[in-house]
C-alpha cells in the first residue's frame, strides 16, 4: 500500500511541476517586460508630443518623451507604462513611433520595432475533457455534478468543472480525488503545452538576443550619462 501511495504522490508532484511550467500567461508577462525594458533605453524619444494614432471617443496615442495616451477630456497625456500595452503599441504602431524619433535613435528604433514584430506571443491553449462517467458529489458537495473539465494554459493549475458547458466549480490543482482521477489526461495536456512553449521560446530567444545586442550600446550610453 505504501508503494502505491508513493507512486500516486510522485505522479501528482510531476504533474504539479508541469502545471506550473506550462503557464503561458506568465511567459507572456516576461516577454512583455523584457521588450519594455529594452525599449526604455530609447527614452526620451523626442521633446514635444506628436500624434501617431487616433481612436473613437477621442483617444489618441502620441510620441513625446515616451509613449503617451491622450483622452479628449484632458490636455496632458498619460504615460503608457503597462508592459503589455507598450508591446502592443510597438507591434501595431512601431514604424510610426520610429518615424517621429529624430536622428540616429530613430533609425535604431526602426530596427528595434521590426524585431519586436517578429516575436511570437505564447498562445493560450484550451483543453476540454469529457468526464465519463460524470463526476458526482463534486468536491464533497452532495448535489454538485460535472460532465466535463476545462483547463487553459494561461492559468494551467486552475481546473474548471462544467455541466452542460456551464461552470459549476473551479479548483486549483491540489491533492484531492478529482485531480487524482485526471492525472493522466492532465499530464498529456501539460506536455503538449510545454512542447509548444519550448518551440516558441527557442524562436523568440534568437530574436531577443538580436534585440539585446541592438540596445546594449544605448543602455550603456544612458547609464554613463546618468552619472
Amino acid at each position: 500500500m505504501d508503494s502505491v501511495l508513493r507512486s500516486v504522490k510522485s505522479q501528482f508532484n510531476q504533474c504539479l511541476i508541469l502545471a506550473k511550467l506550462a503557464d503561458t500567461f506568465s511567459l507572456n508577462s516576461l516577454l512583455y517586460k523584457e521588450v519594455g525594458d529594452c525599449f526604455s533605453v530609447f527614452v526620451p524619444l523626442r521633446s514635444s508630443p506628436v500624434e501617431i494614432a487616433s481612436f473613437p471617443l477621442g483617444y489618441r496615442i502620441c510620441v513625446g518623451k515616451t509613449l503617451l495616451l491622450y483622452d479628449r477630456r484632458k490636455k496632458k497625456g498619460a504615460s503608457i507604462q503597462d508592459p503589455q500595452d507598450v508591446f502592443e503599441v510597438l507591434r501595431y504602431f512601431g514604424r510610426k513611433v520610429a518615424e517621429k524619433v529624430p536622428g540616429r535613435k530613430g533609425c535604431v528604433l526602426a530596427e528595434f520595432v521590426e524585431l519586436v514584430k517578429e516575436l511570437k506571443v505564447y498562445d493560450n491553449m484550451v483543453w476540454t475533457h469529457p468526464l465519463k462517467p460524470a463526476f458526482t458529489e463534486l468536491l464533497g458537495k452532495p448535489n454538485a455534478m460535472a460532465d466535463a473539465v476545462k483547463v487553459e494554459s494561461d492559468s494551467p493549475a486552475t481546473l474548471c468543472f462544467m455541466i452542460k458547458k456551464k461552470k459549476v466549480e473551479e479548483l486549483y490543482f491540489t491533492l484531492c480525488p478529482e485531480v487524482l482521477e485526471l492525472l493522466q489526461p492532465l499530464k498529456k495536456f501539460y506536455e503538449s503545452v510545454m512542447e509548444k512553449i519550448l518551440s516558441t521560446f527557442e524562436y523568440n530567444r534568437r530574436i531577443l538576443d538580436r534585440i539585446r545586442d541592438l540596445t546594449i550600446p544605448w543602455k550603456v550610453a544612458k547609464t554613463v550619462k546618468s552619472f
